[in-house]
């Protein structure tokens, strides 16, 4: 909404990692949807529908195209920590360079103009970087698959002059397309800190990794939500779990078979460095959780959803071997296993194999919430961080809700309208807040100096408690 309104920031509002690229395609979206929650949920969705498009058309330039569709059911089916990207920012537009830029890569020997495709898949590669930090998990898997491809329908006889042609393309389009994200690094108000990684957490990540976050993402178990802020393990029958071990099975023994099949010449060229990418890139995204500073629980399976994404690619050389039927069979433990832990993970918005209108869904309540604040001449209310920001949203600004606590805050002329205001409120979400209401009222009313409050609203699940400052002497 900001963007629209002519106010620009490289990066996210009260982060010095995370850019505005993301916020800057939602804000295509609200000029031609208008600013609702729906908007922004499309702005992401069709990112990814655009990345598995990409994914199809690559594979189906070496397979067939049944085959290729199979492969890209990892990328339809998928469980909960996916649809942190899928349908929410940030984070999916550099996912969609990504696969751009292996899409133009795996192109380019076969286009008109193959030097200029090389050097821009290259630079794609490095441009996602700039779009998110998470991207940088991607790039040396694809300057390597970029190299892998430069020795695309060469012969022996002109093969090493070309190669290395191709190969300086590719160099120079990295180098290039990594300029952006360099001069963002070493602005003013980047921090590196998420970037980095430390020893120091193994153990803890290790164990993280093993016992709760890669099955999660292998799908081997699922979790479903009892609030929005806290999931449970979900315990399915003796018969299902023995599916979910196999679909996670099968789904890492077909990606390590594209190493194997790497030296297989039976399997066309194209397809074996496709899984040796989609290969490198599942050991390279276990390691750097390993080692990563932002790895702290089960939500951090977010880290890890690089294994899903490089797995139509890493099992393209097993499904080449097996052929569709064979294949098809194999892979389907692991769809199946996905699917029903993507659907658990929506929690209470679905019953067996169906949606469910809850009720105070549509943000039904927070309408009506509004409505009553506003009434009562609130336009400054103060919250937890993970409600403040959602209602600021669904209120486009008619009323704004910083969080409880300054460190949290993503836009400071938020907290200054809120400290210059007579009235305000306190909002409490019995879903979204992390603290109990009564002790973070009182905390508010402390921190504002209000002896009393001076009326409570209630709408569902939500409270919101007027506060009236004392007038000042």
């Amino acid at each position: 909404m900001h963007i629209l309104r002519g106010e620009w920031a490289w990066f996210l509002f009260g982060s010095g990692y995370q850019t505005s690229v993301d916020s800057t395609v939602a804000a295509g979206f609200f000029a031609v949807l208008g600013a609702t929650p729906l908007a922004l949920m499309l702005s992401t969705f069709v990112g990814h529908l655009t990345a598995t498009g990409l994914a199809f058309d690559t594979l189906r330039r070496h397979l067939d195209p049944w085959l290729a569709a199979l492969l890209t059911l990892p990328l339809v089916f998928t469980p909960s920590p996916l649809h942190t990207y899928i349908l929410g920012p940030p984070r999916q537009a550099a996912l969609t360079l990504v696969f751009l830029s292996l899409w133009t890569t795996d192109g380019a020997a076969r286009s008109r103009a193959p030097r200029a495709r090389y050097f821009a898949g290259a630079a794609l590669a490095s441009v996602a970087c700039f779009a998110d930090p998470y991207a940088l998990l991607f790039l040396p898997p694809l300057l390597f698959l970029s190299l892998l491809a430069a020795f695309d329908g060469l012969d022996a006889r002109t093969e090493a002059r070309n190669v290395a042609t191709r190969a300086g393309w590719i160099c120079a389009g990295g180098a290039i397309g990594f300029v952006p994200f360099l001069l963002l690094s070493f602005s003013a108000r980047a921090v590196q800190g998420e970037t980095t990684f430390t020893t120091n957490a193994l153990a803890r990540n290790f164990r993280l990794l093993t016992d709760e976050c890669l099955p999660w993402v292998l799908s081997t178990t699922a979790y479903t939500p009892e609030s929005a802020l806290g999931y449970v393990r979900w315990h399915s029958g003796t018969l299902f779990r023995l599916v979910q071990a196999a679909g996670g099975l099968t789904l890492m023994a077909g990606a390590a078979f594209a190493l194997v099949a790497s030296r297989m010449t039976r399997i066309p060229w194209p397809v074996r460095r496709l899984g040796v990418f989609g290969f490198v890139l599942i050991p390279t995204t276990l390691g750097a959780f390993l080692v990563s500073v932002m790895v702290m629980d089960l939500f951090s399976a977010r880290y890890l959803v690089a294994v899903v994404l490089a797995s139509p690619f890493a099992l393209a050389p097993a499904a080449y071997r097996l052929g569709l039927r064979r294949f098809g069979a194999t892979l389907a433990p692991y769809v199946v296993s996905a699917a029903v832990a993507g659907w658990l993970g929506f929690g209470a918005k679905v019953a067996n194999p169906a949606p469910v209108h809850l009720p105070g869904s549509g943000a039904l309540d927070e309408t009506r919430l509004e409505r009553a604040l506003l009434e009562k001449g609130v336009t400054s209310a103060v919250a937890d961080y993970w409600v403040s920001y959602r209602l600021t949203f669904l209120y486009r600004e008619a009323l704004e809700v910083i969080p409880v606590h300054a460190a949290e805050d993503r836009y400071p002329a938020y907290r200054r309208t809120f400290a210059r205001a007579a009235r305000v409120a306190y909002v409490f979400d019995a879903n979204r807040s992390r603290e109990t209401f009564a002790s973070m009222l009182d905390e508010v009313m402390l921190q504002e100096g209000i002896a009393a409050p001076t009326a409570t609203l209630r709408e569902g699940d939500l409270t919101a408690v007027i506060l009236d400052r004392p007038p000042k002497s």
